[in-house]
């Protein structure tokens, strides 16, 4: 994948695995998260890790992950 600064990436979830694709890629079976440059998906994906380390369910800590990234809405 080719790193632009101001590029878009894609989250994917998975049954054992996320999955970062360029904004225009799909997954089969992933289902998207969220999209978002590089610095608010590492936001993300640092709450993400951290709510769910400390025993919260998918939902909640992508919610929780969501809202300090400041991300507002989901595209797939």
């Amino acid at each position: 994948m080719r790193f632009d600064k101001g590029q878009g990436y894609k989250l994917h979830e998975m049954n054992d695995a996320l999955v970062i694709t360029a904004s225009s890629t799909t997954v089969a079976n992933g289902k998207p998260l969220c999209l978002a440059d590089a610095p608010t998906l590492l936001v993300y994906l640092d709450r993400y890790f951290y709510e769910r380390e400390n025993g919260k369910s998918r939902l909640d800590a992508h919610s929780l992950a969501l809202s300090s990234a400041q991300i507002t809405e989901i595209k797939p």
